[in-house]
C-alpha cells in the first residue's frame, strides 16, 4: 500500500519519504507568489524524507524556505539539463550534497519501493499557441515530468508537473510500451504573464483569450489521455496565489480552469474516467490493482486565499544605466552566437514614464525617448526593475511568471516575436 498527498502546486509527498517538486512556505518571484491554499503542514514530517525529485528550474519547484526543513541526508534527483547546474550549486551553498542527475527515459531503481524515470519537455514552442515546430531547436522548454514506479505492485504514476503533453510523439520515443494507471496532470496555464499583464488589450481581450488559451491546452490533455488510457486523474501543478494584480487575475481567468475541484470535475465529466482533487489533508491509496481516496478538506477553495504580500526587491548598484544597457545588448550578441539563437527581427522598447529607450537588435543599436508601435515589443515597468534584470539580480523568466511586468506588443502575434522572447533571457551584462 503506497499513499499520496498532493500538498500544494506540484508537491507531491508519497509515503512520507519521498517528495517531489517541494513548495510549501515560501513567497516566491519577489513574493509575488504564495503558496494555495494557506499551509499549516507540520515541518517536522519533512524530516522523514529521504528523497526528493526536481522537475525543473523555476522557484515554485524548489522553494528553499521548505527544502531547509529537509535533514542533509536527503538524495537530490535532477533531470540531466544543464540549467539544473543552477539548482545544484544553490542546494550545495546550504548544506545539500547528495544529488543524482537523470536521464531521459531511463529507469533508475533509488529504494525496494520505487524506480523513477524523467520524461523530456513535451511543451517545446507551445506557450501562447497550438503551433508546434520538432524543427524549432530555438525553442527552449525546460519543464520535465516523471514516471514513478511502484516496483512491489507493479504499478506506473506518470506525473506532469507544468509539462503540458503537446508532444505526444517525444513521449512515445521513451515510453512508447509502458502502461500507466495514474496521471497527475497540470490543469491550467495560468502560470504565465500573457493575457494578463498585456496592457494592449482590453479586460474582455483578456478574458477570451484565456479561455480559447485553456481549451487549447485541454485539447492537447485530452488528446494524451485517450493515448495512455489511465484509471484515474488528479489534476495538480497549478496552485498559487498571486499577490501583484490579484482581482484582474481572478477576473479573466475562468473558474472553470481556476478551481482544481471544478476541473476535476470537468476532466471527469469529458473522459468518463475518475477524476480527483487533492488537497494537504487528503490522501490517495493505491493498493495492488485498485485504489481509494480519502477526502477530508471540507472548504475546498473558498476559504482557503492567504492574504496578499507586497513585492519586495533586492537593491540595485550605482552604475550608470545607459552604460549597463549598452554592455549588455553587447554581451546578449555574444550569447547569441554562443547558443546558436536568431538574431530578432522586431524591436525592444523600454517604457519607464518619464524616459523612453528604443533597441534595434538588427543594427545593434539603442536610441532614447521616441519609438513608433510597429514590429515592437514595449515592456512597460519601472527603471530600477529593468537595472535589476540587467545586473543579474532579478530573471526576465521569473519577473515575468511573477506579473510584475506589463508589456505591450505590435502585432499581438507571439510567433512574430519568437526570438525576442528568446534573447531577452540572455540580455544581461
Amino acid at each position: 500500500m503506497h499513499k499520496f498527498k498532493v500538498i500544494n502546486n506540484g508537491t507531491i509527498l508519497v509515503n512520507e519519504d519521498f517528495i517531489m517538486d517541494p513548495w510549501i512556505y515560501g513567497h516566491l518571484y519577489n513574493r509575488s507568489w504564495s503558496p494555495f491554499p494557506k499551509q499549516n503542514f507540520d515541518k517536522k514530517r519533512l524530516k522523514k524524507i529521504k528523497f526528493c525529485f526536481i522537475s525543473h528550474l523555476h522557484q515554485d519547484h524548489w522553494d528553499l524556505d521548505t527544502i531547509k526543513h529537509f535533514t542533509k541526508n536527503v538524495t537530490f534527483f535532477l533531470p540531466k539539463l544543464s540549467f539544473n547546474k543552477v539548482i545544484e550549486k544553490t542546494l550545495n551553498k546550504i548544506g545539500y550534497h547528495k544529488i543524482k542527475y537523470i536521464e531521459y527515459g531511463k529507469f533508475q531503481k533509488i529504494s525496494p519501493n520505487y524506480e523513477i524515470a524523467v520524461i523530456p519537455p513535451l511543451n517545446k514552442g507551445a506557450l501562447e499557441t497550438d503551433v508546434i515546430n520538432p524543427k524549432d531547436d530555438n525553442a527552449v522548454a525546460i519543464d520535465t515530468g516523471l514516471v514513478l514506479g511502484l516496483t512491489k505492485l507493479n504499478i506506473n504514476n506518470l506525473i506532469l508537473f507544468d509539462n503540458s503533453p503537446y508532444d505526444i510523439k517525444v513521449f512515445q520515443k521513451y515510453f512508447k510500451d509502458i502502461n500507466i494507471q495514474n496521471l497527475f496532470f497540470n490543469y491550467n496555464g495560468f502560470a504565465q504573464d500573457y493575457p494578463l499583464k498585456y496592457n494592449m488589450l482590453t479586460t474582455s481581450q483578456k478574458q477570451k483569450i484565456s479561455y480559447e488559451l485553456q481549451l487549447k491546452k485541454e485539447k492537447y490533455l485530452l488528446k494524451f489521455i485517450n493515448y495512455i488510457k489511465p484509471k484515474l486523474l488528479i489534476p495538480h501543478s497549478s496552485d498559487f496565489i498571486l499577490n501583484h494584480n490579484r482581482r484582474l487575475f481572478f477576473k479573466i481567468h475562468s473558474k472553470e480552469f481556476l478551481d482544481k475541484d471544478r476541473y476535476a470535475k470537468r476532466i471527469n465529466k469529458i473522459t468518463d474516467i475518475k477524476a480527483y482533487a487533492l488537497y494537504a489533508k487528503d490522501t490517495l491509496v493505491v493498493e495492488k490493482e485498485k485504489f481509494h481516496v480519502d477526502i477530508k478538506t471540507k472548504n475546498k477553495e473558498k476559504d482557503l486565499k492567504p492574504s496578499p504580500m507586497k513585492l519586495h526587491f533586492p537593491k540595485t548598484s550605482n552604475k550608470n544605466f545607459d552604460h549597463l544597457l549598452s554592455i549588455a545588448l553587447n554581451q546578449t550578441f555574444d550569447r547569441i552566437k554562443k547558443y546558436k539563437l536568431s538574431i530578432p527581427n522586431n524591436k525592444l522598447g523600454l517604457d519607464f514614464g518619464s524616459s523612453k529607450y528604443l533597441i534595434d537588435f538588427k543594427s545593434k543599436k539603442i536610441t532614447k525617448n521616441r519609438f513608433v508601435k510597429n514590429n515592437i515589443l514595449i515592456l512597460l515597468t519601472k527603471k530600477k526593475i529593468v537595472k535589476l534584470i540587467l545586473e543579474k539580480k532579478l530573471h526576465i523568466n521569473n519577473a515575468g511568471i511573477g506579473c510584475y511586468l506589463n508589456w505591450e506588443r505590435y502585432p499581438n502575434k507571439y510567433l512574430n516575436f519568437r526570438d525576442l522572447y528568446q534573447c531577452l533571457n540572455f540580455f544581461h551584462v
